[in-house]
């Protein structure tokens, strides 16, 4: 199960190579109590994609609300003519294991398969 749930804003821009940023909240959900960090994220993009488009992103993490921070890499798959969803799974880049996943309402014109390397500041 998942430790934190985020809740942000996303642009991306890409043309096969391409990058994205995010700012938002990241939440406990366990413990039985209720914390919230900010962050902050950037990364890098490669793959089949072309694009610009801003969503909406919620996450769902391993780690607790304020230990999200570090590098990541992962897949996204998604799309938007006008509105559309994007998919991300993160794993992390110090021992590989699952770090969450995210889903992304979005809008804009974008066609996304690609493989991201990013970082998280909390």
């Amino acid at each position: 199960g998942s430790n934190s749930v985020s809740f942000g804003v996303e642009g991306d821009g890409s043309a096969i190579v391409g990058a994205s940023g995010s700012v938002g909240i990241n939440n406990s959900i366990s413990g039985g109590q209720y914390n919230v960090k900010g962050f902050a994220s950037a990364a890098g993009t490669i793959g089949a994609s072309a694009g610009l488009d801003g969503s909406l992103e919620v996450g769902f993490w391993q780690d607790d609300y304020d230990e999200i921070g570090g590098w990541a890499h992962g897949g996204v798959i998604g799309g938007s003519y006008g509105g559309g969803v994007a998919l991300s799974f993160w794993w992390k880049m110090d021992g590989g294991e699952l770090a969450g996943w995210t889903i992304s309402p979005q809008g804009g014109v974008s066609a996304e398969l690609e493989y991201t390397i990013g970082r998280t500041w909390i």
